[in-house]
């Protein structure tokens, strides 16, 4: 069944925290730690769970060092938290960079200042929900790309680089957008309010008040918008 007008705004939204990246040390030396919102989901979903990824700073090209740096989620959700109007699960993100494996990716660390600095760039992209393009295609409904480049300091650990964080949101929260074409059909139906179920009884008086509901009949469509809606009774309309 497909989702709800009413929902489609508030729902498969997902943005990263700039303000939340740290850099750990000790036992931890190598690790980047940020925090994810995922937005709740509407009625009858899961939990939206985000696939990572990490990438060049391109946020396409794939790492060609297998294993150098991973993206996971292993904590699940640390908490919940409104954001401009919308209630999201947090989930802390862990970014593990094998400093032992830098020298060989040279596609996305070189060194600097004969060796005494080490430049890193890289892009960590999280994503949620799956879309069917075509027969060979599937797509993200919505993503957040995290690129980072850090200044290394290589007589030091890690913690003590410098760096700078620009997050990259899909259109579900505004930012760059990915668009596709997808065929799908729309019901629509005189429904309650509130609970979302089609009214047998379709009769309206003038000037009482009612509810339209419309859905998809696509699992891999959320409607985000209606620009026009046409009422027609025979050959009044």
């Amino acid at each position: 069944m497909g989702e709800y007008l009413d929902s489609a705004s508030k729902a498969h939204q997902i943005t990263a925290d700039a303000g939340s990246v740290t850099f750990s040390q000790g036992e931890r030396d190598g690790e980047i730690e940020f925090d994810v919102r995922v937005s709740k989901p509407v009625a009858g979903e899961t939990a939206h769970i985000p696939k990572f990824s990490v990438y060049l700073l391109d946020c396409e090209t794939p790492i060609e060092t297998e294993g150098v740096v991973t993206a996971t989620n292993d904590d699940g959700i640390a908490r919940s938290e409104q954001f401009e109007g919308t209630e999201y699960d947090v989930r802390p993100v862990v970014v593990d960079v094998d400093v032992t494996k830098l020298s060989q990716a040279t596609d996305i660390f070189q060194y600097l200042n004969d060796g005494s600095q080490g430049e890193l760039k890289i892009c960590v992209k999280a994503e949620i929900g799956s879309i069917t393009i075509d027969a060979d295609t599937k797509s993200s409904i919505s993503f957040v790309n995290v690129m980072f480049y850090i200044l290394l300091n290589m007589s030091k650990d890690f913690s003590n680089a410098s760096y700078t964080v620009t997050v990259e949101e899909s259109s579900a929260v505004g930012g760059t957008q990915q668009d596709v074409n997808v065929e799908y059909g729309l019901s629509a139906c005189p429904c309650n309010a509130e609970t979302k179920d089609c009214d047998s009884d379709t009769k309206v008086n003038q000037n009482d008040p009612f509810a339209i509901c419309i859905k998809t009949t696509s699992t891999d469509v959320i409607i985000k918008g209606l620009p026009v809606l046409n009422f027609v009774q025979d050959s009044l309309s």
